[in-house]
C-alpha cells in the first residue's frame, strides 16, 4: 500500500527525529508508525514543515514549502492527517477518488483543535477515523455524532528504545535502584505540581526515595527560554531527593527509566492514550497515576490508579507508598516479567503498521 502522512504542526522534525532529540508523542508516534509501514513493505510519505526533506529511515519526508508532487502521483491508498480538523474541505476535492482521506486525532473531544468535527460538511469529507483508544473514540462519537461504522481504535506504542530491554530470563527487579526511584516523564502542566507537592511526603515516610523529572516543554521544540515552567523546574532543583533533569531523546529516556522503579505520574489531563505510560512499563516500572481519560486502558490491569478529585493528591501518596512496598516484596519479580512481556508482545509499532493496514482494508466493506 501507499501512505501519505500529513501533519502540518509548526515543528521541524522528520521520521529520525525521535531517536536524537525529545519530540512529542504525536510526533513521535507518526514516525514510528512510518518507519514501522515502510520495513513491512510499504510506500510511505510524509508531507511537514521540515526543512531537510529527503528519504529517512526508509520514508520519503518532503516539507509542504516544497515540491511534493511524487507523494500524490501515483494516488496513496490513503492521506492521513494528524491532529488536524477544518483542512478536510480542501484536501477531498484534490484526491484522487481512490485516495481514503483519513483523519487520525490523538487529541481530547474538547481541545479546541478538534472542533470543525461539529460541522457536518467537515465530517462527511472523511472516509475514516483512526483513535488511539475506546474511551476517545467514545467521546467523538458521543460530541460529533461521527459514524461508528467509519471509526478504528488504533492504539499507540512504544518506542523501539523502550522494545526488547530485557532478554528472556534477565532478571528486572534487581536492574532497579534502591532505595526505589520514582520518575516523572510527561510533560510539566500534566501534575508535575501535584508530584512535588506530595513528594515530601512520601519521602518521609519511605527514606532514601529519590525522584527524577524528565520533563520540559522542549518536546514541543519551544525555546528554552520561553518555557513557561521554570519557576517549576527551580522547585525540583531546591527539593531534598529530586533530580531534575529535563526532557531527553529516546534512546536516554530508555536507559534512564530501565533503572527506575515506579513512573509517579498523578495526572491532571485527561489523556486520550499516553506513550509515557506504555514505555515505564516496557521498561519495567510500576506505575501509579490517576483514573482520568484511557489511563485505566493504557494500564491494562497493571497500575495502580487513584480517583481524580479534591483527594487525589494524599491518595496518590498513599498509592505511590504502597507500591514501594509491593516493589520490595517476593512477587516483585514474576510481576515486572509480565508487565514487560505483555508490552512487547502487544504495543509494539510492528504490531500496529499490521493493525493499520488491517483497518484501512476493511474500511468500506
Amino acid at each position: 500500500m501507499k501512505f501519505v502522512f500529513l501533519d502540518n504542526i509548526d515543528i521541524d522534525y522528520t521520521v529520525d527525529t525521535p531517536y536524537r532529540a525529545p519530540l512529542g508523542g504525536s510526533q513521535s508516534a507518526l514516525c514510528y508508525l512510518c518507519e514501522a509501514l515502510s520495513a513491512a513493505g510499504h510506500e510511505v510519505f510524509v508531507i511537514n514543515h521540515t526543512t531537510t526533506p529527503g528519504l529517512v529511515r526508509g520514508v520519503k519526508v518532503h516539507s509542504f514549502a516544497g515540491d511534493f508532487t511524487e507523494a500524490f502521483a501515483p494516488a496513496p491508498d490513503a492521506a492521513i492527517v494528524l491532529n488536524r480538523t477544518g483542512w478536510a474541505g480542501q484536501l477531498k476535492p484534490v484526491l484522487d477518488k481512490a485516495t481514503r482521506l483519513i483523519l487520525w486525532m490523538q487529541h481530547a473531544d474538547d481541545q479546541p483543535a478538534v472542533q470543525a468535527l461539529a460541522d457536518p460538511t467537515e465530517r462527511a469529507q472523511y472516509d475514516g477515523f483512526a483513535f488511539v483508544s475506546e474511551w476517545q473514540r467514545r467521546r467523538f462519537l458521543g460530541g460529533f455524532g461521527i459514524d461508528g461504522t467509519l471509526t478504528g481504535v488504533l492504539r499507540n506504542a512504544i518506542g523501539p528504545s523502550f522494545a526488547g530491554m530485557f532478554r528472556p530470563g534477565e532478571p528486572i527487579a534487581a536492574a532497579k535502584a534502591w532505595p526505589a526511584s520514582l520518575a516523572f516523564t510527561s510533560t510539566p502542566f500534566r501534575g508535575l505540581d501535584v508530584l512535588l507537592n506530595v513528594f515530601p511526603a512520601i519521602r518521609a515516610r519511605r527514606q532514601g526515595v529519590r525522584l527524577k523529572i524528565f520533563s520540559s516543554m522542549q518536546v514541543y521544540h519551544d525555546p528554552a527560554g520561553a518555557d513557561p515552567f521554570k519557576a517549576l523546574y527551580a522547585r525540583a532543583r531546591a527539593m531534598d531527593g529530586v533530580e531534575y533533569v529535563g526532557s531527553l531523546p529516546q534512546p536516554e529516556l530508555a536507559r534512564e527509566l530501565r533503572q527506575a522503579a515506579i513512573l509517579s505520574y498523578p495526572s491532571t489531563f485527561a489523556e486520550t492514550s499516553c506513550i509515557a505510560v506504555m514505555e515505564a512499563m516496557a521498561a519495567g516500572c510500576r506505575v501509579v497515576t490517576t483514573d482520568l481519560g484511557a489511563l485505566d486502558e493504557t494500564t491494562d490491569g497493571m497500575g495502580a490508579l487513584v480517583a481524580p478529585g479534591g483527594d487525589m493528591p494524599a491518595a496518590f501518596a498513599d498509592a505511590c507508598v504502597a507500591t514501594i512496598d509491593r516493589a520490595a516484596g517476593p512477587d516483585s519479580e514474576a510481576e515486572l516479567r509480565a508487565q514487560v512481556d505483555h508490552m512487547n508482545r502487544t504495543a509494539v509499532w510492528s504490531v500496529r503498521a499490521r493493525e493499520w493496514v488491517a483497518w484501512l482494508q476493511s474500511l468500506g466493506q
